[in-house]
């Protein structure tokens, strides 16, 4: 079942731990763009099922503005953010 569910093969790179020295910008950009262009995870054809959540490209750009602002925030910093129940 594994194998029908995760890729394997040629230009499916498997991470099991983090490298001793962190990537360049453009070894990042690289894997992006070959993560993108994989044909199995091709959810806007309908390809998966149960894991995708897409509200559209509204959202999709108030979310990047959002990570935009707060990436390395810790929202649950207490000293930072307030956090409040109801």
């Amino acid at each position: 079942m594994q194998s029908q569910l995760v890729s394997l093969g040629p230009g499916v790179n498997r991470y099991a731990h983090l490298p001793l020295e962190g990537w360049t910008r453009e070894q990042v950009h690289k894997e992006l763009e070959s993560l993108s262009e994989m044909k199995h995870t091709r959810w806007e054809d309908g390809r998966v099922s149960g894991a995708v959540y897409h509200g559209g490209k509204e959202l999709i750009d108030v979310q990047v503005e959002a990570f935009t602002r707060f990436a390395v925030a810790n929202p649950i910093h207490p000293g930072r953010f307030k956090v409040t129940f109801p």
